[in-house]
């Protein structure tokens, strides 16, 4: 080996550290553990993860804690947040619970699911003409007058009428053709309307079956992909003290042993209802009704925008 100095190149000996097999079976080992290192244990999968929002605004994630239930915190709950967002976390096994009940409730229902499908289609266009005349009907009357606007015109010129008379006497004619061409449109806009809702209907009752039928036992991953296929989006609008507890977190269990250190009636006992969170989240949730007729289909899109608060 040498090394260039200042007046030139000076040659050094190093003796080896290791030898030259032992550093070959070296990088063989580095590369194998390398490849085969093993990952690190994924946590739990959140089931409103980058869909729920903190009534700050901000959004919130799940915290996996040991011996205590899993919970939602606001992304702003840091401690060097600025500013810090100090509204109280979420349960996350009854948040997704409410949030599940509330979707499937609304799935398994065709009407609510017409109702936020979009409203009925105006049938004012239609009331204009009496007896409800239909589109084929209406073609006939127009098609009449045409026929006879086109004779009158001709039987004009050839008396060698001018065009002021022929506009004069056409005119009623040209006014009922202008007329019953405009509520010809208007019948067309409604049927084809009517048959669309009826479509729609349709789709919405078989999707309304599809969900009995898969809603009730579904993995947390299919669970995961229902809330996707409905955009749905949870907002927490504000918090109440738990009525249960009364906001304390705990109640008294009669029924428990009684503590040595207990001077209360009964024991202490987790509230069922918060699990000492002390508060309940009050909801907004928000989603699409899909164009689909089953959960397992791929839609084109949606057809109705659903928000429901609690």
């Amino acid at each position: 080996m040498s090394v260039t100095t200042i007046s030139g190149q000076v040659a050094l000996t190093i003796p080896l550290i290791i030898s030259v097999e032992r550093h070959r079976a070296l990088n063989a080992r580095l590369y194998e553990s390398s490849r085969h290192y093993p990952r690190r244990t994924q946590g739990p999968a959140y089931l409103l993860t980058s869909r729920l929002t903190c009534s700050c605004g901000r959004p919130m994630y799940g915290v996996a804690r040991k011996d205590r239930p899993v919970i939602y915190r606001c992304a702003d709950k840091r401690t060097d947040a600025v500013p810090r967002c100090h509204a109280p976390s979420l349960d996350a096994d009854k948040l997704e619970s409410q949030v599940w009940s509330t979707l499937a409730a609304l799935l398994a229902s065709p009407d609510r699911l017409a109702d936020y499908a979009g409203p009925a289609f105006d049938h004012s266009g239609a009331t204009v003409i009496e007896n409800s005349a239909s589109a084929i009907t209406l073609e006939r009357r127009i098609g009449r007058i045409q026929q006879a606007l086109g004779e009158r015109i001709a039987h004009l010129y050839a008396q060698g009428k001018s065009g002021a008379v022929i506009s004069a006497t056409t005119r009623a004619l040209d006014a009922e053709l202008a007329k019953l061409s405009a509520q010809h449109s208007k019948v067309v806009a409604w049927e084809r309307a009517n048959h669309d809702m009826r479509d729609r209907a349709g789709r919405i009752a078989e999707l309304a079956v599809s969900a009995q039928r898969t809603l009730a036992n579904l993995t947390s991953a299919q669970r995961r992909r229902i809330i996707e296929l409905l955009d749905v989006r949870v907002g927490v609008t504000g918090h109440q003290k738990c009525p249960t507890c009364n906001g304390k977190g705990i109640i008294l269990d009669p029924y428990a042993p009684v503590r040595d250190n207990w001077n209360g009636k009964g024991s202490p006992a987790t509230c069922p209802s918060c699990r000492r969170l002390r508060t309940l989240p009050r909801l907004a949730v928000t989603g699409c009704v899909p164009d689909a007729t089953s959960l397992g289909a791929e839609g084109t899109g949606s057809i109705g925008i659903w928000r429901i608060v609690s």
